[in-house]
């Protein structure tokens, strides 16, 4: 009955530690998947019954992570195609997790030395955390696991150490046993320590997480005004034709005017209608509607600054862009030149736009006083609240797998931003 008690328990154990690395990794438990890890462990168990008999049960122990772990790591490296960074730390999270098993059959040896019993609870325990594992843990794993990231490398970090001081002070020595307290001390510190690792990292997690929050608020909100701008200017440009249409009724007026002689009334009047015509007439930059009316808008504010609005721009009519995306891409960029260029003695903006092998170029350059400086390539604002405007330029480059680039050199701040017009 021992040896059927004993046989019992290290088949559950390899099973449950074979399985359970399985759910770590993400691999999906389809029929193939279970077809391969029923021959692996055909095979495997040959191998630890081979060793069993050569070497006996007590080097066995000491050989389990030659004849059992270093397999079931290349295994999921080379047939599951697991990095190896994830297969390792699967097969060390699944080893701790047998301790929770363990604990469960120890507990039961305070009130009764049974071997059946033991082996009962212990089976018992390794199926509902088994079914714990599976139903819950695998599915967050997937979302990790398979990444090989930073996080994985801190998730092995406890398991690991678990692994190392369980052979250590348990297998190899029997140092936990002897009471000796800088062993039985160790694993408690280790988990201290890594608690507080663990916190760190989620902090400056959380705070990654609000900032791309903030950012995507802050080019939704930008969008929508891009959009609401965007609208403003076409109705400016339609009652800039409504009052080009109605042109005849002001000559009717002069002519009626010319009649009577009044020639103060008549220029009175020129000088009105041609002031109203210019406040709502965009000028004419390129055949691009959307660009035209967003640069003529930009010409009007630069002009009541005193900056000089200078454009080079040859691009197609049509474009296969959004039209609020490309307009809050020219409206950060010229915004920014705009504030930077009040300041300088040299008051002007140059801007580019140009189509080339089906790339859409954006560039726009100005003077600037003081330092600019960068991080991550981005330039970084020193007042607060601001700088979302070049991370947005960014991000919506990177929505339409484009380029970006901001530098200064020579007193001159250029923002220069690349996107394909066509599928990447």
């Amino acid at each position: 009955m021992s040896f059927l008690c004993d046989s019992i328990y290290f088949i559950t154990v390899f099973l449950f530690g074979t399985v359970a690395s399985i759910c770590f990794t993400g691999v999906p438990f389809n029929r193939k998947n279970i077809l391969t890890l029923s021959v692996f462990c055909a095979l495997d168990g040959i191998l630890q019954i081979i060793s069993f008999a050569v070497f006996g049960q007590e080097i066995s122990r000491g050989l389990y992570p030659v004849v059992v772990h270093l397999p079931l790591v290349l295994f999921l490296w080379l047939i599951y195609k697991c990095s190896w960074i994830t297969s390792i730390v699967s097969v060390l999270t699944a080893y701790m997790c047998c301790q929770i098993p363990l604990w469960c059959g120890l507990a039961v040896r305070l009130f009764s030395d049974n071997k059946i019993i033991y082996t009962i609870v212990y089976v018992g325990c390794a199926f509902v955390t088994f079914y714990f594992l599976y139903h819950y843990e695998s599915n967050l794993a997937q979302h990790f696991m398979p990444k090989a990231n930073k996080s994985v490398y801190i998730l092995g970090i406890l398991p690991l150490c678990y692994y190392l001081f369980d052979y250590a002070s348990t297998i190899y020595t029997d140092m936990l046993y002897t009471s000796n307290e800088f062993v039985v001390q160790f694993m408690p510190s280790i988990c201290c320590i890594f608690y507080f690792v663990f916190i760190f990292y989620y902090y400056h997690k959380l705070e990654e997480q609000e900032q791309a929050e903030r950012l995507a608020e802050s080019l939704h909100m930008q969008l929508t005004h891009a959009a609401i701008d965007l609208n403003h200017m076409r109705t400016m440009q339609t009652q800039a034709a409504s009052y080009r249409h109605d042109m005849r009724h002001h000559f009717t007026y002069l002519q009626a005017l010319a009649g009577t002689g009044n020639l103060d009334k008549i220029q009175e009047y020129i000088q009105t209608a041609q002031s109203d015509l210019d406040a709502i007439t965009p000028k004419r930059f390129c055949s691009n509607e959307l660009i035209n009316l967003l640069l003529s808008a930009y010409d009007t504010k630069a002009e009541s600054e005193g900056i000089s609005l200078l454009v080079q721009a040859s691009i197609p009519a049509e474009l296969p862009l959004s039209d609020t995306k490309l307009c809050a891409i020219l409206s950060n960029a010229l915004e920014n030149a705009l504030h930077a260029s009040i300041e300088t003695e040299e008051k002007f903006i140059q801007v580019q736009l140009a189509e080339r092998n089906q790339t859409l170029l954006i560039q726009i350059s100005n003077p600037f006083i003081g330092t600019v400086s960068f991080q991550n390539g981005l330039p970084v604002s020193t007042q607060a609240g601001h700088g979302f405007g070049t991370k947005n330029i960014a991000a919506i480059a990177d929505s339409y797998h484009g380029q970006f680039q901001f530098f200064a050199k020579d007193e001159i701040f250029t923002v220069r931003v690349l996107l394909p017009l066509v599928e990447t």
